[in-house]
Formats: C-alpha cells, sequence, structure tokens
C-alpha cells in the first residue's frame, strides 16, 4: 500500500507500537516481543497517537473496517471518479 504512493523502498516500511505507553515502562523492564508489541503502518501508528490515550490495533481495525465501507459506497455511487494521490 505505501509502494502504491512512495513506491518499492517504503514497500516493506513497518513501524513497532509498544502496546503499553513507553512512559509508563519502567526503566530496565523487560519488553517481550510477542506479549508488548505490534507491528503496524507508519500511517497506522501515526493515527493510533493521534489522541492522548492511544487508539487500541481493535479501534484501528474497526477505524480501517468503516472506512473501507465509506469508500466503497462512494465507488459505487460515482464509479468513475478518479482516485486521489
Amino acid at each position: 500500500m505505501l509502494a502504491d504512493v512512495y513506491g518499492r523502498q517504503a514497500a516493506e516500511l513497518i513501524h513497532v507500537h509498544h502496546l503499553t505507553q513507553l512512559a509508563s515502562i519502567p526503566e530496565g523492564a523487560e519488553i517481550d516481543p510477542v506479549r508488548d508489541l505490534r507491528p503496524v503502518c507508519p500511517n497506522c501508528h501515526c493515527v493510533i497517537h493521534t489522541r492522548q490515550t492511544p487508539f487500541t490495533i481493535e479501534e484501528m481495525r474497526e477505524m480501517i473496517a468503516a472506512s473501507k465501507q465509506i469508500a466503497n459506497k462512494t465507488e459505487q455511487a460515482t464509479p468513475n471518479a478518479v482516485p486521489d494521490l
């Protein structure tokens, strides 16, 4: 998806989101990558942190699903529309 906009160099770009905010993790605490981290695209990671209490992964899934539903309805209503890049 990112490669469609930014080219090949962005094809495998990924961020790692800490499920517990870094400021809340005691110094020296052990991080379990499976339990404590989630891979997310850079755009999603940015959106996750747009509010004081970050969006959860599930909230992001719901947000994306809702956005796709709206896009599908818009596409059906305007089949010849040119998408913004």
